[in-house]
């Protein structure tokens, strides 16, 4: 397994980066990346980042791509992975509950019974 197969796929139960798309892009990011921080700062931060998106229930749409993310020095900023989800992303996920419980991951769908807004 190289570098990027350890930081893009993961191993055991880390998963790897949250969003497996434009993987070429991201491959030539992250030989850049490698210029300039180790892989062990790469995964770290890509660690806390994909903790932060499922803590705060991101959608996929707004997940960066990978080669975006690298681009951008992302594995240096600050996360909060402790964050609770808004308001409004509880009653977005409570209404897709209600619809159709397969819309919801597992991970959000644990966390909703503590949130649940009262209506």
């Amino acid at each position: 397994m190289t570098d990027f197969d350890l930081w893009y796929y993961g191993e055991g139960e880390d998963k790897g980066y949250p969003r497996k798309e434009g993987r070429g892009d991201a491959k030539k990011a992250f030989a850049a990346a490698l210029k300039i921080a180790t892989l062990d700062e790469l995964i770290d931060g890509r660690q806390r980042y994909a903790a932060h998106l499922e803590a705060t229930a991101t959608e996929r749409k707004y997940i960066k791509m990978p080669g975006t993310w690298l681009r951008a020095e992302c594995w240096a900023d600050e996360y909060e992975a402790g964050q609770k989800m808004s308001e409004e992303h509880v009653k977005y996920w409570q209404d897709k509950l209600d619809a159709d419980p397969r819309l919801v991951p597992d991970s959000i769908r644990a966390q909703l019974p503590q949130l649940r807004i009262v209506r």
